[in-house]
C-alpha cells in the first residue's frame, strides 16, 4: 500500500469517528480490527496495509483538525 493511500485511509476513519462522535482513541480499535479480519481471510498483505494506516489518538486529533481548517478555508 503507498504512503498515499495509509493516509487517506487514516483521514476517512478519523471523519467517522468524528461524524459517529466516538472517542479518538477508537483509531486503534478500528486498526487492530481491521487488521484481524484481513489475517481471518488469509489477506496477510492486505493486514500488512492496515498496519500501516496511522490512527494514535494523537494523529486522529490532528486529522480532524486538518478536516476542520479545510473546511473553515472553503466556506470563506
Amino acid at each position: 500500500m503507498c504512503q498515499e493511500s495509509a493516509i487517506t485511509a487514516s483521514y476517512d476513519v478519523a471523519l467517522k469517528l468524528a461524524r459517529a462522535k466516538n472517542p479518538l482513541s477508537d483509531g486503534e480499535v478500528v486498526k487492530r480490527c481491521a487488521v484481524k479480519m484481513a489475517k481471518a481471510f488469509g489477506e496477510n498483505i492486505t493486514a500488512k496495509n492496515f498496519e500501516s494506516v496511522l490512527l494514535s489518538q494523537c494523529t486522529v486529533t490532528c486529522r480532524i483538525f486538518d478536516i476542520h481548517d479545510h473546511i473553515n478555508i472553503k466556506m470563506k
